[in-house]
């Protein structure tokens, strides 16, 4: 479990990274292509893809703590695509299709936020903050 844990705050952490220096060249208005902070997000998420192996649910047969985990951050997934310019799925199809079949659970697709939402909020977050990258 420890792994996992782990493996969520690196998420966050390059993120964190991502968007810093984002925020660095858009003030010196150069253009970012930094692609090895977009493989370290996607390598980040081969370890999840690696222990779902050909499980339905990482518990196995039902919805897990993980599961709820992965879903919680997939909300999160399209702002992280449209800023940065990749695609979760063509990297972790497997991930996606586990996502997809949670949100199949209405007990979990009542409580989850829409992407498109998140992702206004973060643009909008970011023009406040006066860093615009969208």
């Amino acid at each position: 479990m420890e792994k996992r844990l782990n493996g969520e705050k690196e998420v966050r952490d390059i993120k964190r990274r991502l968007d810093g220096e984002k925020r660095e060249r858009h003030l010196f208005n150069e253009t970012f292509q930094d692609e090895t902070v977009k493989k370290e997000f996607i390598d980040c998420l081969k370890p999840l893809e690696g222990e779902l192996k050909d499980k339905s649910f990482y518990g196995s047969k039902s919805l897990w703590y993980v599961d709820v985990v992965l879903v919680l951050f997939d909300c999160w997934f399209y702002a992280y695509e449209s800023d940065v310019n990749f695609s979760i799925e063509n990297e972790h199809p497997k991930l996606i299709v586990l996502v997809e079949r949670c949100m199949e659970k209405e007990s979990v697709s009542k409580v989850l936020l829409n992407a498109h939402k998140i992702y206004d909020f973060v643009g909008d977050l970011k023009k406040k903050c006066g860093v615009e990258f969208w």
